[in-house]
């Protein structure tokens, strides 16, 4: 049966509109501690994040530190599950800037900002949980191809059929290398991590069956939760 235009047009528009609401882009923060500064900026953080608090925020804010990798020693804050039009939306942003700029900011540099978009065909979900204590953060540039989807879900599932609970891989959409893939692992200690351990051959074992090149550079870091330097505004610090 053929549908008219007008019927067509209002389909499209508010599957479009369904689209851009859902709850998958997430912002990074990553901050270097001045010189010396390193308890000031902890001590800072803390009355910042409880600034959010009183002020109503029902996002959840997580924190970790670089704990090997080219980043050690850096501090990197992040918010997910959330959509674009809440990002129009913030609590107060002129108070929290200023906020910010009293507690935070003078004991730390910003580095760099950025949002990425959670591909959730090939994520955990029900048992992802951002809080766990160590956290695997590989940052992957690819080639756009089409290829590159093979090559995740296939990792993706590498893991499941490991048994990794926390299985997270986003796309960078701004303010970074959009040709970038970030994939976020997990684990309660360090002989969970060590399911990781032959990622890299994991991945390269993986192209080799690909018809074409699709990954240029793999970086991994690995990260320290900081419980008392998270916020959970939704009230649950898991997913």
């Amino acid at each position: 049966m053929r549908r008219s235009a007008p019927l067509l047009f209002f389909m499209l528009f508010f599957t479009g509109l369904a689209l851009g609401q859902r709850k998958n882009i997430g912002q990074f923060a990553v901050w270097k501690p001045k010189e010396g500064k390193a308890s000031a900026f902890e001590e800072g953080f803390e009355p910042h994040l409880n600034w959010h608090k009183e002020n109503g925020d029902k996002w959840n804010w997580y924190s970790w530190y670089v704990v090997s990798g080219e980043r050690f020693g850096l501090f990197i804050d992040g918010t997910f599950d959330l959509a674009w039009s809440d990002f129009d939306h913030p609590v107060d942003p002129i108070a929290d800037m200023a906020d910010n700029q009293k507690n935070v900011a003078q004991y730390a540099d910003l580095k760099n900002l950025y949002k990425v978009v959670n591909v959730q065909e090939y994520s955990t979900k029900n048992t992802f949980d951002y809080t766990l204590g160590i956290a695997r953060l590989l940052t992957v540039k690819v080639y756009d191809t089409p290829e590159l989807d093979r090559l995740l879900k296939a990792l993706y599932e590498v893991y499941i059929q490991k048994g990794v609970k926390s299985f997270k891989t986003f796309k960078t959409v701004d303010a970074g290398n959009l040709n970038e893939v970030i994939i976020f692992l997990g684990f309660s200690n360090w002989q969970e991590y060590g399911a990781s351990e032959n990622i890299l051959r994991e991945i390269s074992a993986i192209e080799q069956k690909m018809s074409g090149k699709v990954v240029k550079d793999i970086t991994s870091e690995t990260l320290a939760f900081e419980s008392e330097m998270s916020y959970f505004g939704s009230g649950d610090g898991k997913e």
